[in-house]
């Protein structure tokens, strides 16, 4: 079957957006394989006012704002160079082009004490979009994202869009948007399924209260 050049381009375009986010990183990902249970419940540690975070990032100084929400933070999951932290539910924030992204995660600390500690987010689950911090506070026009099946709006305005498509008569492009929407759906849910539950980290910070912290979880070992 000879699909048309621009559903071609389409799907080749929705595999980069699924996959070009872990390719263009430019930062360490802590290695989370092997983890065990961390069976003491009393290595944790208390956040009272919300943390924020900035860090320039990759060759250009990509700026990266994220922060901590106050609560408790007690470690779940360790393997041989790290301890997972986990808070309350949408502890972390990172702002991106269009708001404020809340999702459940914490800190990861690493063992090796010439390594920092990154932000972490547990991937489609327990996240909110808010156009700004104002809106997040007073718990107004919040938006859940990312239910399973729940695919954004990636395919659906190629469907309902078609001069997205360009170039094409609107009969071939309509059929071809709603083609290619159907392959863009199978892919991104595939992705979500496959990533879901997995932590996703933000960038090592230089920051002198994650650096208190981790000094006193040392010490009280």
């Amino acid at each position: 079957m000879h699909f048309p050049k621009f559903l071609s381009i389409t799907v080749v375009i929705a595999a980069s957006l699924l996959t070009g986010c872990a390719a263009l990183d430019p930062f360490p990902t802590p290695d989370f394989s092997a983890l065990k249970p961390v069976s003491d419940d009393s290595r944790s540690f208390v956040v009272d006012e919300r943390l924020d975070f900035s860090e320039k990032v990759g060759p250009v100084g990509v700026v990266w704002t994220m922060a901590l929400e106050p609560g408790r933070y007690v470690a779940v999951q360790e393997n041989a160079v790290g301890t997972f932290f986990r808070g309350p539910t949408r502890c972390v924030s990172f702002v991106h082009r269009d708001g404020v992204r809340y999702a459940t995660g914490g800190v990861w600390m690493p063992k090796n004490p010439a390594q920092l500690p990154q932000l972490y987010w547990i991937q489609f689950t327990d996240q909110i979009d808010y156009p700004d911090r104002a809106a997040a506070q007073s718990k107004s026009r919040g938006k859940p994202l990312m239910a399973f099946g729940d695919t954004g709006t990636l395919s659906t305005d190629l469907a309902s869009n078609p001069g997205l498509a360009g170039g094409a008569s609107p009969q071939l492009a309509g059929a071809g948007a709603g083609l290619a929407s159907g392959i863009i759906q199978v892919m991104i849910e595939r992705d979500v399924k496959d990533q879901r539950g997995k932590p996703s980290f933000f960038p090592p910070l230089h920051s002198p209260e994650l650096a208190r912290i981790r000094e006193t979880l040392a010490t009280a070992r």
